[in-house]
């Protein structure tokens, strides 16, 4: 029952606010900027309450920093914006998502990814920050193969 305003790209001036909910819900901010990942974030009533991020390389991208106001879980808040992130993915031609994840591998199962073992992950993914420094050997690896006609959101 929220009255979601709506999931838009985040801008500079998000960032502190969706920095500050990461770091409330135990998430790491450190290379969280718009530099080199796509930020969305969940408003409700021009406040953000939610935020996931995309970062882009190539053919394969790393889903970041999925995150929802913990009085907002469990309203599709979080729904929305894996949805959102994900039709970005297939709009960049995505082939493959990863993720990191040390509380969520239940709720990215139910979605379609995979565990699988950090060897298999392609370079430039171990390349990132999150992978190599911020979360090195700490999180489970998840990925999810992604084609044009993969996710369709039903309305």
């Amino acid at each position: 029952m929220t009255d979601l305003s709506e999931i838009i790209s985040a801008s500079n001036t998000d960032m502190d606010v969706i920095r500050k909910l990461l770091q409330d819900n135990g998430l790491p901010v450190s290379d969280v900027n718009l530099e080199n990942t796509y930020f969305f974030a969940a408003y409700l009533n021009g406040r953000i309450i939610g935020s996931i991020g995309l970062q882009v390389m190539g053919s394969v991208a790393l889903l970041r920093s999925m995150v929802v106001e913990d009085r907002y879980r469990n309203l599709q808040v979080g729904k929305q914006l894996y949805e959102k992130v994900m039709e970005l993915a297939v709009e960049k031609q995505i082939q493959e998502v990863f993720l990191i994840t040390t509380t969520a591998q239940a709720y990215f199962g139910e979605k379609g990814f995979e565990v699988i073992a950090r060897e298999q992950v392609p370079e430039l993914i171990q390349q990132t920050t999150q992978f190599s420094k911020t979360c090195p050997g700490s999180g489970i690896v998840m990925h999810k193969l992604i084609s044009k006609h993969a996710f369709v959101v039903k309305k």
